[in-house]
């Protein structure tokens, strides 16, 4: 279930849960007791440690259908709060993976089988006209940001509009945003992204902008506001 009223991205809440199981697979002492005392076998041993790293790091090389189906064969149901990410796993599967007996043909245990809970501490935010789910940094499978493009081209716009309204030449707003080919609302919109708060701007020229910031939730926020610290708590700069 998700939290009334809001629409969450569903590849950020599947995103959530894969980075979850991924991390569960390479904390020893948590499949310990997973396997242990929901399913009564103990499955510490290193070789069965070295299968469950395997699968932590081979992830990302899988088919997106053979993701999908583990994820499906592993995961009972997911609960969405404004607070966290309940995922609902099914223990016993866990194990039959790590043992190598649950494959993406396979995947046919009971449904009855108890389910385990793993929680993931999240906080919702508005970017743009979307809500965003934002994590701690201490997830190591988190996608780590990079340079976007898309939003580097839209800042050099942005500067290049606003150096051609002080520059004069031309002696109408309307008619900068003519030259340009652009409608003037979003003209405007683009000569906003030269205001931005310098740190923020280094922030996205570098690529250590927020997870999920694109170049169109910049440019179509609807209330980008000019004083610098409100700027990186809207946008999520810290």
């Amino acid at each position: 279930m998700r939290p009334s009223g809001l629409r969450i991205p569903a590849a950020e809440i599947e995103q959530i849960v894969v980075n979850r199981i991924r991390r569960l697979l390479v904390e020893p002492a948590s499949l310990l007791e997973i396997t242990l005392t929901q399913t009564g076998e103990r499955l510490l041993e290193p070789a069965l440690l070295a299968v469950a790293e395997k699968w932590a790091s081979d992830w990302v090389r899988m088919s997106p259908l053979h993701q999908r189906v583990i994820v499906l064969a592993l995961v009972q149901r997911i609960d969405v709060s404004l607070e966290q990410v309940i995922i609902h796993l099914r223990p016993c599967r866990l194990a039959a993976m790590l043992k190598d007996r649950l494959t993406a043909t396979k995947t046919d245990l009971a449904d009855e089988e108890p389910t385990l809970q793993l929680s993931q501490p999240v906080q919702l935010r508005r970017a743009g006209k979307e809500v965003r789910m934002v994590i701690d940094h201490t997830d190591p499978f988190e996608t780590p940001s990079k340079p976007d493009p898309a939003l580097i081209k839209a800042i050099a716009k942005a500067h290049r509009f606003n150096n051609s309204l002080l520059g004069g030449g031309v002696s109408k707003f309307a008619d900068l945003a003519k030259r340009e080919k652009l409608h003037r609302s979003y003209y405007s919109q683009v000569l906003r992204l030269a205001y931005l708060a310098p740190d923020i701007t280094t922030a996205i020229l570098d690529g250590r902008q927020p997870s999920g910031l694109t170049a169109t939730m910049l440019i179509e926020h609807p209330a980008l506001p000019l004083s610098w610290q409100e700027q990186r708590a809207v946008l999520g700069f810290g």
